[in-house]
């Protein structure tokens, strides 16, 4: 029996913009998948891939085993955000600032 045991966990990760509206055209998409691919070495999270479209983004990562999925997320989700309005490659904000008016739920109820 095997004293060690070994863990691999690949959650593809999808997260998208507000109402999917197109915001990135292709140059700040590349600049923001060169930097998130960056930040999540610097935070130990194997990043396989990742990918910018104009309204969503996509990655496939290697999760440790000291974190979980809902940090992972908040850390890549949160880190992206933030660089993309630091860096001003869009015009107004990637922010909470229309997030609070309605949002049509795509579940039926």
């Amino acid at each position: 029996m095997s004293t060690h045991s070994y863990s691999r966990c690949w959650p593809h990760l999808i997260w998208e913009t507000l109402r999917r509206e197109p915001m990135l055209d292709k140059r700040a998409a590349a600049r923001a998948s060169v930097n998130l691919s960056e930040y999540s070495y610097e935070k130990g999270i194997y990043m396989k891939i990742n990918y910018f479209n104009a309204d969503h983004t996509h990655t496939l990562i290697d999760l440790p085993t000291n974190l979980t999925i809902e940090r992972a997320v908040q850390l890549l989700k949160g880190s992206s955000s933030h660089w993309i309005n630091e860096n001003r490659l869009l015009k107004g904000h990637f922010a909470w600032v229309a997030a609070t008016e309605p949002f049509p739920s795509r579940i039926p109820m």
